[in-house]
């Protein structure tokens, strides 16, 4: 009986002695604002660009030709895809 009092007494000291405990942490809050995100806010700025061209009667080549020289975009063109489509 001794000893278990005399454990007992060690362990609440040993307690006592330890850090305080860390505060639990805090809930994650997100913000109702921006209620919309501008998908141009992360693109390059190139891409960003607006711009104002009548392409109604282009080939295809020349809309590719424009956005190459004009815009200086790279444009990659899948001719197999193409030639499937006619």
């Amino acid at each position: 009986m001794l000893v278990w009092l005399s454990t007992t007494t060690a362990l609440r000291a040993q307690d006592a002695r330890t850090a305080p405990a860390e505060p639990a942490p805090q809930p994650v809050t997100i913000a109702d604002e921006p209620n919309t995100v501008d998908p141009a806010a992360f693109m390059p700025p190139q891409l960003a660009a607006t711009a104002s061209v009548d392409f109604t009667s282009s080939s295809l080549r020349e809309v590719l030709n424009w956005l190459r020289e004009k815009q200086n975009l790279v444009v990659l063109l899948e001719n197999d895809a193409l030639s499937e489509i006619g």
